[in-house]
């Protein structure tokens, strides 16, 4: 595919998703870049929420993810009575914690490590996963690739060559690969030359386009470019496969009021009744056909890892 048509195609990759061309629907506005201060989410445990702030983390291109998520935002309006729903998709991860960490957000996707993050300096509280009809949440994994022609078997020939993360807050782009190159003696800062691509899609193509040597990359999304024919997979070698992660969670402002963030969370675990299990796993990125319960302790082995790396969680959301 001609790389300069990009963009066009993936906009409309997910066609099961009907009916979500526009992305400026009726009572939602979209932002990016900065969340903007305004009126909190209402209170009331039934009723109209006059303003609900939605966040999400900038995984894949921004017309791409506006798009997937349309079909949750217009049934989050429907279902909770809201009279503005405030759709903000960051440029970088951290920015959704700051976002929320400033109240400015009332309910966010993150990523697993982001949540990490939010949980520590801005309250966040895991409501959501991806998951099963059994209640179970789904997994993914990180992995490490290479292009076939890139003379890279292993991960010792890595040393000296270009590699992309994704973001410093991203699990699968960065946390995960991070750990598990240490582990094989390879240090990042030293033995590679790193790059932070933005996206999980951007680190693939700048692979794949020869930009970088290997890279960092999610198996969902590794897997679903390769499925839309964006790549081939024929093309890639996998030099390195994580155990499993736990799947991004959406979480509530943490001072929200009790019953407020009860009524977000049933939403959102009921979501799937209305829109139906083929749109839920479309837009969970077929990693999963509802939201299921996620408790906090769902993410404490990341939290493990943050602590094997001796990362500082401030630093790294400053």
């Amino acid at each position: 595919m001609d790389r300069r048509s990009l963009e066009s195609h993936r906009v409309t990759r997910r066609t099961v998703i009907a009916g979500v061309a526009a992305t400026a629907a009726v009572g939602l506005r979209v932002r990016s870049g900065v969340a903007q201060t305004g009126t909190p989410a209402a209170t009331p445990s039934t009723g109209p929420i006059a303003l609900l702030r939605v966040g999400l983390i900038p995984a894949e291109d921004a017309e791409v993810i506006l798009t997937q998520y349309q079909p949750l935002t217009d049934y989050l309006r429907e279902a909770l009575k809201v009279e503005d729903l405030e759709l903000y998709r960051a440029t970088d991860y951290t920015a959704v914690v700051e976002a929320m960490r400033a109240d400015n957000l009332d309910l966010a996707l993150f990523g697993p490590f982001s949540y990490i993050l939010a949980h520590e300096i801005a309250g966040a509280e895991s409501v959501a996963s991806a998951g099963d009809d059994e209640g179970t949440p789904s997994t993914s994994r990180s992995l490490i690739v290479t292009r076939q022609d890139s003379g890279i078997a292993t991960l010792e020939d890595l040393r000296g060559r270009s590699f992309s993360f994704v973001d410093p807050a991203s699990t699968s782009g960065y946390l995960i690969p991070r750990f598990n190159l240490v582990n094989n003696g390879i240090d990042p800062d030293e033995d590679l030359e790193t790059i932070f691509a933005g996206g999980h899609d951007a680190s693939l193509l700048a692979i794949d386009g020869g930009r970088v040597d290997a890279g960092a990359v999610a198996d969902t999304i590794f897997n679903t470019m390769g499925g839309e024919g964006l790549i081939d997979l024929d093309d890639f070698v996998v030099l390195l496969e994580s155990d499993p992660i736990p799947e991004s969670p959406f979480a509530v402002r943490g001072n929200l009021d009790p019953a407020l963030k009860e009524r977000i969370k049933q939403a959102l675990l009921s979501a799937h009744e209305t829109l139906g299990a083929e749109t839920m796993n479309a837009l969970l990125d077929e990693n999963g056909d509802r939201l299921v319960d996620a408790p906090d302790a769902l993410y404490d082995p990341l939290r493990e890892v943050v602590d094997g790396l001796d990362l500082d969680l401030e630093e790294l959301a400053n």
